[in-house]
C-alpha cells in the first residue's frame, strides 16, 4: 500500500509510515478536543491546542543543537511564568511525552527555566532547563482532561529566554500498536527505545 504522509498534527495510525518532527507546526485553528484511540499516535501542536496564546510554531535552533528543528516557541521574561500551552483531552489511557529546550537566539544565555507539565491542575512533571540542556518529561493521561505546559524563568535571571517544545506527542498504545510494522525508530518523534518497547508488546 502507498505510504501515508499526513499533515502535521493529525492522528497517525501505526500501520502507516509517516515521517517528520515530533511536534506539529501546522497553523493554529479554533480550540479542539483531542481523542486518543488505541493504536494511534497523536502529535500535539497549535492546530490541536485548546489555548495557545503567546506560542508560535516554526523552525528554531535549540542551544545545544547543530541545526534548526520544527518547534513551538514562547518568550519567558525574567522572574515570570510564560504563557501556558493547553490541550483538552477526551477520556484516554495514554501517556504524553514532552521534550523542551531553550532557543539559541534567546536574549539571555544565563537563565535557567523551570518547565512544568500540569494535568488537571496538578504538576505531574517538572525539570530545570539550563541554556544548553534539554528536558524530557512523560506523564500518564488516565482520567486527565486538561493538560498544560508552562515555563518559568527562575531568579536570579537576566532579560528573557525563549522556551521551545521540540517534541510533544501521545504515542500509540493498546492492541493495535502491537502491529505497528510501518513505524520505524525516529519517525514522528518515536525514539529507538520507545519503538523497542512497542515491539516487545507483541
Amino acid at each position: 500500500s502507498a505510504i501515508v504522509s499526513p499533515t502535521l498534527g493529525q492522528v497517525i495510525t501505526p500501520s502507516a509510515s509517516p515521517t517528520g518532527p515530533g511536534v506539529s507546526t501546522s497553523g493554529a485553528t479554533t480550540p479542539s478536543l483531542i481523542a486518543v484511540n488505541p493504536g494511534t499516535t497523536v502529535v500535539l501542536g497549535l492546530d490541536n491546542a485548546f489555548h495557545h496564546d503567546g506560542w508560535v510554531a516554526g523552525s528554531y535552533q535549540p542551544a545545544a543543537a547543530a541545526s534548526k528543528v520544527p518547534a513551538l516557541a514562547s518568550t519567558v521574561n525574567c522572574g515570570e511564568t510564560g504563557p501556558a500551552l493547553e490541550f483538552r483531552l477526551l477520556p484516554t489511557s495514554g501517556t504524553v511525552r514532552i521534550t523542551a529546550a531553550q532557543d539559541l537566539m534567546s536574549d539571555s544565555s544565563d537563565n535557567t527555566l523551570t518547565v512544568q507539565l500540569i494535568a488537571d491542575g496538578k504538576v505531574v512533571g517538572e525539570k530545570p532547563l539550563a541554556f544548553k540542556e534539554t528536558a524530557e518529561m512523560t506523564a500518564p493521561l488516565s482520567g486527565v482532561t486538561v493538560l498544560k505546559v508552562v515555563s518559568t524563568a527562575k531568579t536570579p535571571c537576566r532579560t528573557s529566554s525563549v522556551a521551545l517544545i521540540t517534541r510533544a506527542l501521545i504515542p500509540a498504545c493498546g492492541p493495535s500498536a502491537a502491529g505497528a510494522e510501518g513505524v520505524q525508530p525516529g519517525q514522528r518523534g518515536l525514539t529507538a527505545g520507545q519503538f523497542e518497547r512497542l515491539a516487545q508488546r507483541r
